[in-house]
């Protein structure tokens, strides 16, 4: 039989960081993390090399957004459309996810079998939640949440912001 436990206050974390993407200033940097060396992980795509922690979309769709992978899938391929012509439609193109009105990259790994897999470090998570938040595919709640979480997860590896490095 499992045992009674005792409720647990969390209480809230104070941060000299503020995140404002128009500035381009966020919470979290992958320079405040250690560089992943596992060759398993090495970037096939364009982009920086990843660091830890990092996460696969399901991984990501699930704890940070409680959504389904496809969801997220949907939401990282970005926006379709057609333009109509005289002669019918073209054929069906995507406008990718955008933040500040540039294209959110999104780093790949090899796969294993069927081609390169996404991950995302906890700094890729947050400019993807901000993304959602700026097309409307989240609101400003689920933007609040992800980033408490993220930035939780980010202190279970080690992360002090800027305010916890000068007290330390």
């Amino acid at each position: 039989m499992p045992q009674p436990l005792e409720p647990i206050i969390i209480e809230p974390h104070e941060s000299d960081r503020l995140a404002d993407p128009a500035k381009g200033e966020f919470l979290l940097y992958d320079k405040d993390f250690p560089p992943e060396e596992d060759p398993r992980f090495a970037v096939v795509t364009e982009g920086e090399p990843l660091c830890k922690p990092h996460f696969g979309l399901s991984e990501t769709a699930a704890w940070v957004f409680g959504r389904k992978p496809d969801w997220l899938r949907r939401m990282t391929k970005g926006k379709p459309w057609r333009n109509q012509t005289a002669d019918g439609y073209t054929p069906m193109q995507t406008t990718p996810l955008l933040l500040q009105g540039k294209p959110l990259i999104i780093r790949q790994v090899k796969g294993r079998g069927l081609g390169p897999q996404r991950r995302f470090t906890l700094a890729d998570i947050e400019r993807l939640a901000w993304a959602l938040y700026e097309t409307g595919s989240i609101d400003g709640a689920e933007l609040q949440r992800a980033s408490a979480i993220l930035v939780a997860v980010a202190r279970q590896y080690g992360f002090q912001d800027d305010h916890e490095q000068e007290q330390a």
